[in-house]
């Protein structure tokens, strides 16, 4: 079923002022102020004693939420972190592990009070979370997501899918219960390799929009 809407994609570049920066061992949450850039606070993390990296930012109730991954024996676990935004302070963490080996949640969202996060090893993964990391619900979503937006009451999750050999867009869209309600796939060709990293919609035209990676 397509989605109501037009897919525009496009290559960017983004400096985001509630930033993660990423290394292997620990990783550094660092925030900024604008419009000087301005560093107010820099947090170090190192939770496991192999590999951990934090991939995106939300804020929720407050707290500035960070998404990743950290190490466990056999593979990696998707990793939220809840940090105090004005200092950094650790507040809270939540852990989870599929099963499956190497999962890490790449982005997340703040819709209607839940914090909605996309990851995958294999499969794929989309879930919503309590702002005080307390209760989660989790289920499959199709291809491989890497980004979520939310928008009057939906969900958009951005990433990528295989036809007939063939790396192509995908899209799905869901409710705040995480059921699918539309997915779009587009066409795809032998010289294109594609991935929406970043998913957001238009608040003015609507308009859904996807930043990719073509090679």
């Amino acid at each position: 079923m397509p989605l109501k809407g037009e897919i525009i994609t496009c290559i960017v570049v983004v400096i985001i002022i509630a930033s993660i920066m990423a290394s292997a061992n620990p990783y550094r949450a660092q925030i900024w102020e604008a419009p000087g850039i301005e560093v107010l606070w820099v947090q170090y993390s190192n939770p496991s004693s192999g590999s951990d990296s934090p991939y995106a930012t939300c804020l929720a109730n407050d707290s500035l939420i960070v998404v990743g991954y950290d190490s466990i024996p056999g593979g990696k676990q998707f990793r939220i972190e809840a940090r105090d935004p004005w200092t950094g302070r650790l507040r809270n963490t939540w852990t989870y592990n599929p099963g499956y080996g190497y999962e890490g949640l790449w982005d997340c969202t703040v819709m209607g009070g839940y914090i909605y996060s996309v990851g995958y090893g294999y499969p794929s993964y989309v879930l919503r979370v309590d702002p005080g990391l307390t209760s989660y619900v989790i289920k499959n979503v199709g291809g491989w997501a890497t980004s979520i937006t939310s928008y009057n009451g939906y969900l958009y999750v951005g990433g990528f899918d295989w036809v007939a050999g063939n790396q192509v867009f995908r899209v799905e869209k869901l409710d705040a219960d995480l059921n699918v309600v539309a997915t779009y796939i587009s066409q795809g060709s032998r010289d294109v390799f594609a991935t929406l990293y970043s998913v957001g919609v238009n608040p003015v035209t609507g308009l859904l929009m996807g930043c990719r990676l073509r090679v």
